[in-house]
């Protein structure tokens, strides 16, 4: 068994959180940017990626779109407790 962590795209709380604001958004619900969608996009061509069965990802939106974009036809389980603490 292999298991690959992939971090989740540019979300709209990382836009926004420049260095003076120094924001913890762990738990905060947002979506991923377009930005971080493209990125994700580029991940699912990767042949590391082609065997992947399921893909376990946090309750948070922001994973749940970027799983969605990278893996859009493999099972996707969400589990909250993946989320930042």
């Amino acid at each position: 068994m292999e298991i690959i962590l992939i971090r989740h795209g540019e979300s709209e709380a990382n836009r926004i959180n420049y260095p003076e604001y120094k924001m913890f958004t762990g738990q905060w619900e947002c979506h991923v940017t377009s930005e971080g969608l493209k990125k994700a996009e580029v991940l699912k061509s990767l042949d590391e990626l082609k065997d992947v069965e399921i893909c376990f990802a946090s309750d948070l939106i922001r994973t749940k779109e970027t799983a969605q974009a990278i893996f859009p036809s493999k099972i996707i389980q969400l589990d909250k407790r993946l989320r930042e603490r």
